[in-house]
């Protein structure tokens, strides 16, 4: 979000000159040096004992080759992590510290200038990993001056740039300059919008196309797992796992088109029903009564649109209490300063995730007081999510059917029948899908309360099974 707004004025005429850099590292993992690696951990006061651990286990992996579908001899390797070992994310975030502290020392050079924006900040860089991100004032010598800072990072860990796959991007700024950074760097010159962990930056509003990337992720995943008889639970609990994932791009779902939620809630929809991502066939049930909770009668599938506001709204609460976050810091440095957040209003120039952010907090009013928000120490996207579905009435036969001892086609059966969404003859002749709705097995109209407890052949089962279990 940070990101979002660095770029807001970019591609416009008459803006303060800015330059951004978005870089490639390459082969982080197997490219960092072992001597850098161990100063990083003793710099910080680890236990020695500790650190020697630690470089045991970096130092000692060995490797051997294939070849012909046979090994051939040992050899040792002299720098690197290894790739999904659990320790390794941690050391690399470690050693990016140093990359973190070369950077900070900008501040106290002359030369180098902020990007607009950041100089309350002292923001010259974006890292999560080895996605990085460099900014700073769109003329020579601040591009060169953190260039070269990064240079100095690179020579002591072992990193390096990809520059055949690192862009840059600028505002304001005249075209010699724009030749000299692409000369000193070896950068491509780009134009937005680009992706920077996984979500579309871009100087206007996202488009409707680049949110249905999320769209496509899940249609491609759906048709893999159609090639696999899962069972009723394991569709619920995929279509529930999406749902809860959704809320990660919050900033480009909900804040922008409602048309994208109603699209995946169409493939989820398809995919309980029919087993596809896509189907105009009606299903059994309308979808808000599915999206109830199980104890309501529903099947416990989040609400898509209520589930991003309650994930929104972690947002609104985390301005509230001012939580420790660059983030928290850049929108009150940046948007609202010495105003009252509870009573804040954007302006025009305001960025549109911002705008529809402090829209959010409009609706969290309705469900919160400015008091109850402080006092929540923790925030739970869940509990919200409860106080915007509100209070649901109880239906008195969820337990019998949601436990474990029953099969989970045969609960998922059950529900339709208490909701009496089987497609029983009574109902197909009033779509007019047939003309005859009598019972199969006796005399009687096929409905669902004849069917499985009036039909003659439904008592006689009911009467054995109560023999059988020896209920009254």
């Amino acid at each position: 979000m940070v990101c979002q707004d660095l770029v807001k004025h970019y591609g416009r005429k008459g803006v303060r000159s800015s330059v951004l850099m978005k870089l490639d590292m390459k082969k982080v993992y197997d490219t960092i040096g072992w001597d850098f690696l161990q100063d990083m951990l003793v710099a910080p006061k680890f236990p020695s004992h500790f650190v020697n651990l630690i470089m045991i286990c970096v130092r000692t992996p060995k490797f051997s080759l294939m070849i012909n579908g046979s090994l051939h001899g040992f050899f040792e390797a002299k720098r690197g992590i290894r790739q999904g070992d659990p320790m390794s994310p941690l050391l690399f975030v470690i050693c990016m510290e140093y990359m973190s502290r070369v950077m900070n020392i900008l501040q106290e050079v002359p030369r180098f200038s902020f990007h607009p924006r950041c100089k309350n900040l002292k923001l010259n860089h974006l890292v999560f990993a080895d996605d990085v991100i460099l900014c700073c004032k769109g003329d020579f010598p601040s591009a060169y001056l953190i260039l070269q800072a990064f240079q100095i990072f690179s020579n002591s860990s072992g990193l390096r740039i990809n520059e055949m796959k690192s862009d840059f991007y600028s505002a304001g700024m005249d075209h010699n300059t724009i030749q000299r950074i692409r000369e000193v760097s070896g950068f491509r010159h780009s134009r937005l919008p680009f992706r920077y962990l996984g979500v579309s930056i871009s100087a206007r509003r996202v488009s409707v196309g680049e949110c249905h990337v999320l769209v496509d992720k899940m249609c491609a995943k759906i048709k893999v797992l159609q090639s696999r008889n899962l069972s009723y639970s394991g569709t619920l609990q995929l279509v529930n796992s999406v749902l809860l994932s959704i809320h990660i791009y919050w900033a480009q779902i909900y804040i922008m088109h409602r048309s994208v939620l109603e699209k995946i809630e169409q493939v989820c929809r398809a995919y309980l029903w029919h087993g596809t991502h896509f189907s105009m066939k009606a299903g059994n049930v309308a979808w808000d009564r599915v999206c109830l909770e199980k104890k309501a009668g529903g099947l416990g599938i989040r609400n898509i649109n209520l589930w991003n506001k309650a994930a929104m709204m972690k947002y609104v609460w985390a301005i509230t209490t001012k939580q420790d976050s660059m983030w928290i810091k850049w929108v009150n440095g940046v948007y609202i300063k010495a105003e009252n957040w509870w009573e804040y209003t954007p302006n025009s120039g305001s960025s549109w995730y911002w705008k529809q952010s402090c829209r959010m907090k409009e609706e969290a009013k309705i469900i919160y007081s400015e008091n109850e928000l402080k006092q929540i120490t923790k925030f739970s996207i869940k509990k919200c999510y409860q106080l915007l579905v509100g209070k649901m009435d109880r239906v008195h036969w969820d337990r019998f059917f949601w436990n474990k001892l029953a099969v989970p086609k045969h609960r998922f059966i059950s529900w339709l029948i208490m909701l009496e969404r089987l497609r029983t003859t009574d109902r197909l002749v009033a779509s007019g899908i047939c003309i005859d709705d009598n019972c199969v097995l006796c005399t009687g109209k096929e409905s669902h309360r004849h069917l499985f407890f009036e039909c003659d052949y439904a008592l006689k089962c009911l009467r054995m099974m109560q023999s059988w279990l020896n209920l009254n």
